[in-house]
């Protein structure tokens, strides 16, 4: 029997989000920025960055809705690490933090068949 319908999840399914050195491009994006924090030192910066990130994931329901927007949360841990550190700068904090989203979702790439599988049940009698 034929199944009236599939469903895809997309991130690490279809698309490949692993794979990439993200620490290296939160240090990247951190050094671009920093001098717009009141002279916090971008090591300092990267290091609340990552521990603020780091307490958020581990939390399921934080984790589930903050999947839902990453641009959102990438935004909050920059702005909660700059207040941290004694520097707060919501505008320069998305900034950093669009930068990084930018730079990350553009590094997603999908896995090697998977265009293909999905043009294949495309065209199939599968429920679209």
């Amino acid at each position: 029997m034929r199944p009236s319908a599939i469903l895809f999840d997309l991130d690490d399914t279809i698309l490949r989000y692993e794979g990439g050195d993200y620490r290296k491009l939160w240090r990247a994006c951190v050094e671009e920025y920093c001098h717009r924090f009141d002279g916090l030192a971008p090591r300092d910066l990267f290091n609340e960055i990552q521990s603020i990130s780091e307490r958020f994931w581990r939390d399921p329901e934080r984790h589930r809705r903050g999947r839902l927007n990453m641009r959102a949360a990438r935004q909050k841990f920059v702005r909660e690490a700059a207040r941290s550190l004694g520097s707060p700068n919501d505008q320069a904090a998305d900034e950093l933090a669009n930068r990084y989203h930018e730079r990350r979702e553009s590094e997603v790439v999908p896995f090697e068949g998977a265009l293909e599988t999905l043009e294949y049940f495309r065209n199939s009698p599968i429920k679209k």
